[in-house]
C-alpha cells in the first residue's frame, strides 16, 4: 500500500468493467486488524493477537436485508447500530460522511450463486483469473446473453470516519446526536471511528476506483493525506432500484492530522 515515505505505489487496471448489477454491495462483517496488539491481560491468557480483533464494519442499508428494516433505507450505518447519515429522498441524496482511508487491498473474490454455501475463492491478481479461463468483466455466452463475472474486482478498506454534527432521525422519529461512543479516537475536537468497508460490484465501480484513482492521479499524495465525502443515492437498473454510494474529493488534511492518522 505505502511506502516507507507514506507515497502510495498504485498501478489502476485498465480492464475493470463499467457495467453495474441490481445487486447489494457486498459487505464484510469482519476485518482483522493490521497492527499488533499492545494490551495483553495480565495472567491466565494465550497471546493476544491481530487474528483475535475484528473492525466495526461500515455498511449501506438497502431495501431488503436486516439492516434496511432496522434503520432508514439508503443510510450508513457503523458496527450494525449506529447510523451516521440521514436519506433525502426528495434530493435523492444522504447527508456525507467524512472518511479518511487508512489502509486498502485489492483482490478478486469468487462469484459464488446465491445460496450456495461454498466459501469464494480470492485470488490477487488478473492473471490468476485470466489461468483458470475465467473474467473479472461481464461476458457474453453462445446464446449471445450477457453473463456476470465469474470473479468480482473487490477492494477492501480500512478507514476513519468523522462523526457528523448533525442529528440522525432514530425509528421512533426523534432527532439525536450520533453517539460518540461508536467514534472512540479524537483529534484537534473531532471523533473519529476506525471501521472495515468493503466495495464490490456498483460499489466497486462508483466508489472504489474514484479512491484508487485519487491516489493514482495525486490528487492526495499519501493515503492519509486527504479525506473523501461519502454520501449515498438511489439509482436504477433497468426495472431495478438500489442505493448505491457516492464519493466525492474532500479536503487535505493538516502534517499534524497525517502524523497522527499514520500511527493509527
Amino acid at each position: 500500500m505505502s511506502n516507507e515515505n507514506g507515497q502510495d505505489s498504485l498501478v489502476l487496471d485498465a480492464a475493470q468493467t463499467n457495467e453495474e448489477t441490481t445487486t447489494e454491495v457486498a459487505e464484510t462483517e469482519q476485518y482483522s486488524a493490521d497492527s499488533e496488539i499492545a494490551l495483553q491481560p495480565k495472567t491466565g491468557s494465550a497471546p493476544i493477537t491481530k487474528s483475535d480483533i475484528i473492525l466495526p464494519t461500515l455498511r449501506l442499508a438497502h431495501n431488503v436485508g436486516a439492516l434496511g428494516e432496522e434503520f432508514q433505507k439508503g443510510s450508513y450505518v457503523i458496527d450494525g447500530s449506529t447510523q451516521v447519515t440521514q436519506f433525502n429522498q426528495k434530493e435523492n441524496s444522504s447527508t456525507p460522511i467524512h472518511l479518511t482511508v487508512i489502509d486498502f487491498q485489492k483482490s478478486y473474490v469468487e462469484n459464488v450463486p446465491w445460496g450456495d454455501d461454498r466459501v469464494p475463492e480470492i485470488l490477487m491478481s488478473e492473471e490468476a483469473v485470466t489461468k483458470r479461463n475465467k473474467t473479472f468483466n461481464y461476458w457474453t455466452d453462445d446464446n449471445n446473453k450477457k453473463q456476470e463475472p465469474h470473479f468480482w474486482p473487490t477492494l477492501k478498506l480500512k478507514v476513519l470516519v468523522k462523526r457528523p454534527t448533525i442529528q440522525i432521525l432514530n425509528q421512533e422519529g426523534e432527532l439525536e446526536d450520533v453517539s460518540k461512543t461508536t467514534f472512540p479516537y479524537n483529534f484537534d475536537g473531532d471523533d473519529y471511528a476506525m471501521v472495515a468497508w468493503e466495495l464490490q460490484r456498483s460499489g466497486y465501480t462508483r466508489a472504489g476506483r474514484r479512491i484508487l484513482s485519487a491516489y493514482h492521479n495525486k490528487v492526495f499524495d499519501c493515503t492519509v493525506c486527504g479525506s473523501f465525502k461519502l454520501s449515498s443515492s438511489l439509482s436504477s437498473f433497468g426495472t431495478n432500484k438500489t442505493f448505491v454510494p457516492e464519493i466525492q474529493y474532500g479536503e487535505k488534511h493538516s502534517d499534524d492530522f497525517v502524523s497522527w492518522a499514520s500511527k493509527l
